[in-house]
């Protein structure tokens, strides 16, 4: 059986691949979700945020080459939001109708600047969050008397076909939204996001997030 090493961008993605990916990934001997590295300093390496691709890069070339073993994988899990503007592919970023487009193009682009057959490119539309508003009742598991802010978020989602549209700017990006709705999240989104999504439930994310659906199945055929 195979092994995989999932780069995450923060605690969030941390918690959430430990409480819900993990277990659907069952036909892994084992899976290992790490905060990439954004820096170093005095031999010590420092761990959560995407604030520029070099320490990104470094990062992954080094465990890659720490793990050389055939049957050993790596993927991402970063948000498309706020992506740094040194990463693969995104000074050639273009808006497309079609966010999946433009996602598309920016994994390819750090696919090849990877350049490793064991290496699964995978960046979240548009950011984590987007996930939770797959169901949004389910915010009733961590925050109490927040009924007007799930009908709130509710008609927020409806103005959109698919939640991978909600869009990635500083005032609509999925968090932003969240945080207006429910203020506390902004401070417990690492532990409650993924509690938040333990309750919804792998499946039902899936179905709500074609480009995450597809990213499982890929994780799920190695």
């Amino acid at each position: 059986m195979s092994e995989l090493y999932v780069f995450c961008e923060g605690r969030t993605e941390q918690n959430f691949c430990k409480q819900v990916l993990v277990p659907a990934l069952r036909n892994l001997r084992a899976v290992h979700p790490i905060r990439i590295a954004f820096g170093r300093s005095k031999g010590i390496v420092h761990r959560g945020g995407l604030r520029s691709y070099l320490p990104v890069k470094k990062d992954i070339a080094n465990m890659l080459a720490a793990r050389p073993h055939a049957d050993v994988f790596f993927t991402t899990m970063f948000d498309l939001y706020k992506l740094p503007k040194n990463f693969p592919g995104n000074q050639h970023r273009k808006k497309a109708a079609d966010p999946r487009e433009n996602i598309e193009h920016l994994e390819r682009a750090l696919e090849l600047d990877v350049n490793d057959a064991r290496f699964v490119p995978y960046l979240q539309l548009h950011e984590y969050e987007t996930l939770l508003f797959s169901d949004l009742e389910a915010f009733q598991v961590a925050f109490d008397d927040c009924e007007n802010a799930i009908t709130n978020l509710n008609q927020e989602k409806a103005e959109f076909e698919s939640i991978e549209e909600i869009n990635d700017t500083p005032h609509g990006a999925p968090s932003k939204r969240i945080i207006r709705a429910i203020p506390s999240y902004r401070k417990s989104k690492a532990t409650a996001g993924a509690d938040v999504a333990e309750f919804i439930g792998l499946d039902v994310m899936r179905a709500s997030s074609p480009h995450f659906d597809q990213w499982v199945k890929t994780l799920q055929s190695l």
